[in-house]
């Protein structure tokens, strides 16, 4: 499951990642969104099973 291996690696170099057909949900997304991703700059979410709740906790984030 992504949500593993999310936890359990250091991101701070990840600039593009793909998490397309992920079944990522409004709920699981809070994983990903609970990582700092300094240098991320594309985020890649298609066919996942966000509603538009899942995608305001996306736009809320600060990213930095």
């Amino acid at each position: 499951m992504w949500s593993a291996v999310i936890l359990h690696r250091n991101w701070t170099n990840i600039i593009t990642l793909d998490l397309n057909s992920c079944k990522i949900t409004d709920d699981s997304i809070d994983t990903l969104l609970n990582v700092e991703w300094p240098n991320l700059k594309n985020l890649w979410l298609r066919e996942n099973e966000l509603s538009d709740a899942g995608v305001q906790k996306i736009l809320q984030k600060q990213w930095k």
